[in-house]
């Protein structure tokens, strides 16, 4: 199995991690399987970063992910939002020729913002 293999189903079982805490009846947000899904996917977006293509089930789990997570029915901490807002843009921004010109500049002053270090 490649590395990026590796990594990409490693961001999958986080992401499938961070699905069960939000699916728990407990009060407390699952931050700590978010920043796990968080780094995993980031390590995952750094090393395809050249690639034309990526695994299609972490991108289906980041694409959207500001929406899905907005749309929580428990409180999402700002810094979820922020974190997940980076994730797609350092992932997807460059996936599509439209996604390109729309996005691009957006997604490079967000990530020139912040520390994406997390």
């Amino acid at each position: 199995m490649s590395e990026k293999d590796k990594l990409a189903a490693e961001a999958i079982d986080r992401w499938g991690d961070f699905q069960e805490g939000l699916a728990s009846v407990k009060r407390k947000y699952p931050i700590s399987q978010f920043q796990a899904f968080w780094s995993a996917t980031k390590r995952y977006a750094e090393l395809t970063k050249a690639d034309a293509l990526i695994h299609k089930q972490v991108a289906a789990a980041v694409h959207g992910l500001v929406d899905y997570l907005s749309a929580e029915c428990k409180r999402v901490p700002d810094d979820v939002l922020r974190d997940a807002e980076r994730l797609e843009c350092l992932l997807l921004w460059d996936m599509t020729r439209a996604s390109r010109v729309t996005n691009h500049q957006d997604c490079d002053a967000f990530l020139l913002s912040g520390d994406t270090n997390n």
